[in-house]
């Protein structure tokens, strides 16, 4: 435990002789993390009283391994060079208390002059320094590069000492994590840095670098590859909802230097590296993500992983982050793939033990995940015997491409390895191959059938934290813009759960559902006032109700319990023996029992005519009805299946119907807010939103609406754009509602191509392929798009042979379905009671190879056994009810490019033989027909085009560690027209510095303007913002601060350092934000500028009519900075207060209403580029947007700001900082 260890440290230097001679009086402080010494200077004679040091360690949890250090003197008559040194003293060094107190006491003899030269190597050799004194001297040797940097007059001052000590039990070194490195190690971990991307190069991706690059402090490299080169199907690209033109981008983050393979995987220095590295996935349109992309990826700003239901359903502009996504206003941005968290995750806390496991073992990346989940909870195996599993090779379940299965570690040297490469490929073989592991423990899936989709493997804590932690699909997103299909998902388990057909149950998800009858206890039911009355007498038991708590309720007739009954939320219990309730959910069972007494007895409202009504009084009843009660405190998984199956009946009654749902979220989630229906506490209970997480998370197939969607109401309409939609509508099926259906392994397709193609080989058939039905009851629908079809039951005989039944004839499926007259299949069950859909019948289109004769029987039905032989194309929905969809098939909606078939196998439907689209096949284009014209022109690159192909870079870079000259091609996509040329920020990161000590190429002078990216133009355009034109002469500006510390005063340097950085070396227009250096006199007070907004923002149009360039804010840093957050304020232009329709977070005085800048959002951690970039956003906000105060361009004054920011914290209940007073 940290805190035991910070104790047992401090008692240990408190023992005589348990520190340096130079240290004394070490004892606890007033608070926890804080101790107090006495400080005496080497030679002083014995009557020197010493100068009395305190040091705090703010978090203690931290310690001994990255916590931080702040040492301050309480001698009032302590001289100044102590104080300076004092103030110099890294708190980032992280040191356990005995090594602390040596480097303190070395750094403050040196700052008096009381060592020698015979005096310091008696301190060197007791305290086993392994530093010369130069490493101590400060701003001497750390970081060259920063010479030159000068800000505002401030030269560098404060200079990070790197401290390396040698601990007294261990002979080995121990690197202590390092803010400022030497430029020989600079260019040493420069050097590395390249090395790894000319190999990720040459292996095939594009190789992105953004940041520090130079410097090492913030660097971000990533690496990417058009999805299109990955050999995804078709049907898994739009199941996984990835773009082909689209880049999978791999994104590292470095806070603290390039980190390499060696130092990464080694036991010197490799827990600290661990620590400033960060890794996510994603795709944009480019190769490669803005800076403020990645910065946004590793942000603590909200995540939102729905679409935002105000949106029409349409996606999120979404950033992938460590802790999922947030959203941005481009589509084209930086964004999460469908299992960012599942990847994410992988990275982050499995990639550097799984590299390190191969590399001492030699496992592949199949050994090294089984040696890893084997190894949890154990001792490592001390002996050094491995079992030979480990080393067993698994080949894929399907053809891939090879830079899928590429492992460079497997053939070279760890020594040659590339961190981010590998990286990359680990990413490649857990997105691509995602089906064939589980989400959560990443282990191999054990399934006797294929699926489209990723899910769990069978552990239930798996399956748990999968639907906890959000790994699965958004069932938000999924119901604000698919509504149709969850309905459709929905009364597919409903109706297998009414005849007992679920295979699996929602195990392990820690549902609750209601007790048995016989346990209920009995109330008094108040119907208009919804309250629980209870006997006071005090031999009657107390039912244990407590606020949050969902009940089922059991009316009563003559004291005989009746058929009606209905679920609540407890909301109030203060006032028992009466219990507040929300208003009930009504759910009346389909079979009523007869009562005893008819007379008395009442009939409930019919759910049936009215979809999910909730609770009404009935006139002929008391206000008040006696009731018996049962609470939801059973644990689902405890329940025997059958009990379980009644459970799922019950709990998905009490579900609003989608269309309610969608509704709910459009009505009751802002811009900003996550879409959850977690927040709907009254209506859907804990167990009905689990069951339907787990009903759309578990679908493994792909279903797609063709040609309707569902209005506001739960009507079925015409989709947008239905013309176009009749392009993908098969003709001749009447009224069915119609989705594109896709199953099986992501190769399905292929492995169908390949037989497709066989066939056509071997039999010379005109048609390659055929369509036909597959009719199946409704309560096999839930299990087959899960499993897929298959035929290891039999269910209906089998009189023509073993294999997948289909038909020619809809009205044949339809028998199977249970739907034709006269049907010996049992009859579709009464469907789910709030389904808008009321479906009645399910059937699918399949394409099937052409080789009847090969199949089991071609007559009277089409008998297939290969499964492979079989694709799912569309699944057919006849809906009841007073439902009707608004399609006649007229000659008018027939498709114009249509798939030819054989006259012989021509499926029919309700109006005759079936006339297919040909984008059905697979989107392929072989044998088109056009009926009624010539064919369409085909797209192709024109020569103009073919001309302006990008040029191969001329440069040739060797393999570091290799004598060959192997070229490299800087632009790989030559033979896609819509390749992104690399930037020369990029180029740059690759080509050699002659690998010496060559800067040049390099030197702040040079990336000033080298790196910068331009529009291609020195001429800013009209309105553009330019940095350095701002008058600060005018600005009304709080007076110059009259504190300084040390701590703070060393991480403003430190973080004003980044800025220039980035401001160097990025473009300004990219930014959005831009702080004056040379106007910065007092390093604890910033002018920072944001401009460059999105020109579709009121905010720009407003700035463009008022001729302002950019949002004036003042930074202010307190004397307790980074604990406490800096002070923001707009100070030029004022901005419409929220009461005159204003909004971007500007309160009425200036102040900026976040969080994030109070004591209760603020983290000491937080990089100011990250905090510009909240600010920004926030500001750039769209609901309600921010404008601009009417009149003139005015001001704000500061204590306008002082005001508004206190009536901002008290309204919100936010922490002011405590030295806010001293800032304002």
């Amino acid at each position: 435990m940290p805190r035991k260890s910070f104790f047992a440290d401090l008692e240990r230097v408190q023992r005589p002789g348990g520190v340096d001679r130079c240290i004394s009086d070490v004892h606890r402080g007033d608070d926890d993390g804080c101790f107090n010494f006495t400080f005496t200077p080497h030679g002083t004679g014995s009557g020197n009283r010493g100068i009395g040091i305190t040091a705090m360690i703010p978090e203690l949890s931290d310690y001994p391994d990255s916590h931080q250090t702040y040492l301050y003197t309480s001698s009032a008559d302590a001289p100044g060079a102590i104080t300076g040194a004092l103030a110099k003293f890294s708190p980032e060094v992280s040191q356990p208390l005995s090594a602390l107190l040596a480097a303190v006491s070395y750094s403050l003899n040196k700052a008096m002059g009381s060592i020698g030269p015979t005096d310091s190597d008696v301190l060197m050799e007791d305290n086993e320094f392994e530093n010369s004194d130069e490493d101590f001297q400060n701003g001497e040797d750390d970081d060259d590069e920063d010479d030159d940097i000068s800000v505002g007059g401030w030269e560098e001052d404060y200079q990070d000492p790197i401290t390396r000590t040698r601990q007294h039990s261990s002979a080995e070194k121990d690197e202590f994590s390092q803010d400022t490195l030497a430029p020989a190690e600079v260019r040493e971990l420069r050097k590395a840095l390249r090395h790894d991307l000319r190999l990720a190069k040459i292996a095939g991706f594009k190789i992105g670098v953004l940041g520090d690059y130079q410097g090492g402090v913030d660097l971000y490299v990533s690496l990417g590859i058009r999805v299109s080169k990955l050999g995804i199907s078709d049907e898994a690209i739009d199941a996984w909802k990835l773009d082909k033109q689209k880049y999978l981008i791999m994104l590292i983050h470095y806070s603290s230097y390039y980190q390499t393979l060696e130092r990464l995987t080694g036991d010197v220095g490799g827990y600290h590296a661990k620590k400033s590295v960060e890794l996510c996935v994603g795709t944009a349109t480019k190769y490669k993500p803005t800076l403020i992309e990645a910065i946004g990826a590793f942000s603590k700003i909200s995540a939102f992983d729905n679409t935002h239901p105000l949106s029409n359903g349409t996606t999120s502009k979404e950033v992938g982050g460590l802790d999922g996504t947030i959203e941005l206003s481009d589509d084209n941005a930086f964004r999460g793939v469908f299992i960012s968290r599942p990847l994410n995750e992988l990275l982050n806390s499995r990639l550097i033990q799984l590299v390190k496991y191969r590399i001492h073992h030699g496992f592949g990346w199949d050994g090294a995940e089984r040696y890893y989940i084997d190894s949890q909870g154990r001792e490592s195996n001390s002996l050094g015997q491995i079992d030979s599993r480990y080393y067993d090779h698994q080949e894929p379940k399907r053809a891939l491409a090879g830079i899928v299965t590429d492992d460079s570690l497997a053939t070279s040297s760890p020594k040659d390895a590339s961190f981010p490469l590998l990286a990359m490929q680990l990413t490649l073989r857990h997105l691509v191959r995602c089906t064939e592991f589980c989400l959560v423990c990443h282990t191999k899936v054990q399934n006797d059938f294929e699926a489209l989709k990723p899910y769990v493997c069978s552990s239930p804590l798996c399956l748990y934290q999968y639907m906890s932690l959000g790994f699965g699909p958004s069932i938000e997103h999924e119901i604000i813009s698919q509504p149709t299909v969850v309905d459709l998902l929905i009364s597919f388990c409903h109706v297998s759960a009414k005849f007992d057909k679920l295979v699996e149950f929602p195990s392990g998800m820690n549902l609750t559902v209601p007790g048995a009858l016989f346990e209920a206890f009995q109330a008094d039911y108040h119907r208009v006032r919804h309250e629980l009355s209870f006997n006071q007498d005090p031999d009657t038991l107390r039912p244990p109700l407590k606020v949050g708590d969902w009940i089922t309720i059991h009316t009563k007739a003559n004291g005989v319990a009746t058929s009606e009954t209905f679920h609540a939320r407890v909301i109030e219990t203060e006032y028992f023996p009466k219990v507040k309730l929300a208003t009930p959910i009504g759910y009346t069972p389909p079979s009523n029992p007869v009562l005893p007494n008819p007379q008395n007895a009442y009939k409930a409202s019919n759910p049936q005519a009215i979809p999910q009504q909730l609770y009404q009084p009935v006139d002929n009843l008391p206000t008040v009805l006696p009731v018996t009660f049962s609470i939801y405190n059973v644990n689902f998984d405890s329940l025997p299946e059958s009990q379980k199956t009644q459970n799922i009946l019950q709990i998905l009654e009490t579900l609003p119907s989608v269309a309610e749902m969608r509704m709910w979220l459009q009505r009751n989630t802002k811009v900003g807010e996550e879409a959850s229906l977690k927040m709907w506490k009254n209506r859907i209970s804990p167990p009905a939103l689990g069951i339907l997480r787990w009903i759309i998370a578990s679908n493994r197939s792909c279903i797609v609406p063709v040609d309707h969607e569902m209005d506001s109401l739960g009507g079925i309409i015409n989709g947008p754009g239905s013309k176009k939609w009749s392009e993908q509508r098969v003709w001749g099926m009447g009224d069915w509602l119609q989705f594109r259906f896709a199953m099986g392994a992501p190769d399905k397709e292929q492995r169908f191509l390949e037989a497709v193609q066989d066939a056509q080989k071997r039999l010379n058939q005109p048609h390659s392929s055929l369509f036909a039905f597959h009719g199946s009851p409704l309560s096999n629908w839930h299990s087959i798009i899960r499993e897929g079809l298959h035929f290891k039951k039999t269910q209906h005989g089998r009189a023509f042979g073993n294999g997948c039944y289909h038909s020619l004839d809809l009205n044949v499926s339809m028998g199977y379905s249970g739907t034709a007259a006269g049907s010996s299949v049992h009859t579709s069950a009464p469907s789910w009671s709030q389904s808008s859909l009321n479906i009645k019948a399910a059937i699918s289109l399949n394409e099937i190879v052409n080789a009847p004769n090969e199949f089991v029987s071609k007559a009277p039905h089409l008998v297939v056994s290969q499964l492979d032989w079989i694709q799912t194309r569309y699944l057919f929905i006849k809906i009841g009810g007073n439902k009707s969809v608004p399609f006649d098939d007229a000659a008018s909606s027939r498709p114009t490019l249509i798939h030819p078939q054989d006259d012989a196998y021509t499926p029919r439907g309700l109006l005759g033989n079936l006339i297919i689209p040909a984008t059905v096949s697979g989107y392929r284009t072989r044998n088109v027909l056009f009926p009624g014209g010539p064919p369409p022109p085909t797209p192709s690159l024109s020569p103009t085009k073919i001309a302006k192909m990008k040029k191969r870079i001329s440069h040739i870079i060797p393999n570091l560690e290799s004598s060959s000259n192997t070229p490299i091609v800087l632009d790989d996509d030559l033979t896609d027209d819509a390749s992104i040329a690399t930037e020369s920020s990029d180029i740059l990161a690759l080509i050699s510095d002659d690998e010496d000590d060559d800067d040049d190429l390099f030197s702040h002078e040079d990336t000033g303007s080298t790196n910068r990216k331009t529009d291609g133009s020195s001429i800013p355009k009209e309105g553009a913002f330019i940095p350095g034109s701002l008058d600060t002469s005018d600005l009304p500006m709080l007076p110059l601060p009259s504190y300084a510390t040390g701590g703070a005063s060393k991480r403003i340097q430190s973080d004003l350092r980044s800025i220039v950085r980035l401001q160097q070396t990025q473009s300004i227009e990219e930014l959005g934000w831009y702080v004056d250096t040379s106007r910065t006199d007092n390093i604890y007070q910033w002018i920072v500028e944001l401009h460059s907004f999105p020109e579709h923002l009121p905010l720009y149009k407003d700035m463009k009519e008022k001729n302002v360039k950019s949002i004036v804010l003042e930074m202010r840093f307190g004397s307790q900075y980074p604990m406490s957050p800096p002070f923001i304020r707009v100070v030029r232009p004022r901005f419409r207060g929220f009461g005159q329709g204003g909004g971007g977070h500007v309160t009425v005085g200036g102040a900026l209403c976040m969080e994030l800048l109070t004591n209760s959002g603020w983290s000491a951690v937080s990089s100011l580029e990250s905090v510009l970039l909240q600010v920004r956003m926030m500001i750039a906000e769209e609901s309600p947007p921010a404008r601009l105060a009417a009149g003139p361009v005015q001001f704000y004054a500061p204590s306008e700001a002082r005001d508004a920011y206190l009536r901002a914290c008290r309204t919100h209940g936010w922490t002011v900082p405590a030295d806010f007073a001293s800032i304002v």
